[in-house]
C-alpha cells in the first residue's frame, strides 16, 4: 500500500525483511536515487534484521533514540559502514 501527502509517500508491506532483501527493493532504491533529491527511510530498532538490511541500502544514517536505548542506537550507528550523520535524543 502506498500513500502520500504533499510529496511525502509511505509504503507499507506485510513481511518487511523479505521485501527489503528483494531485488525489487534494490530496483526501487535505485529508481528513488535517480528521481528524488532526498529519500528518508524510517525503521524500527537497529537490532531488527530489516533495519540492518535497509541500512545497507542507504547512503547515510541518523539514529533517533530515547535515553533508555541510546547506547543501542549509538552501537547501531557505529556498525553502519556508510556516512554517519549522528544520534538524536528523543523524549
Amino acid at each position: 500500500e502506498v500513500t502520500g501527502v504533499l510529496g511525502w509517500h509511505e509504503l507499507r508491506v506485510g513481511d518487511p525483511a523479505r521485501v527489503l532483501a528483494s531485488a525489487k527493493m534494490a530496483e526501487l532504491v535505485g529508481y528513488l536515487r535517480r528521481t528524488c533529491d532526498v529519500v528518508i527511510f524510517t525503521a524500527p530498532s537497529f537490532a531488527a534484521a530489516e533495519t540492518r538490511t535497509l541500512a545497507a541500502l542507504s547512503d547515510a544514517m541518523l539514529v533517533v533514540a530515547r535515553e533508555d536505548s541510546l547506547a543501542r542506537g549509538a552501537a547501531g550507528l557505529q556498525a553502519f559502514s556508510g556516512t554517519q550523520i549522528g544520534v538524536v535524543l528523543a523524549r
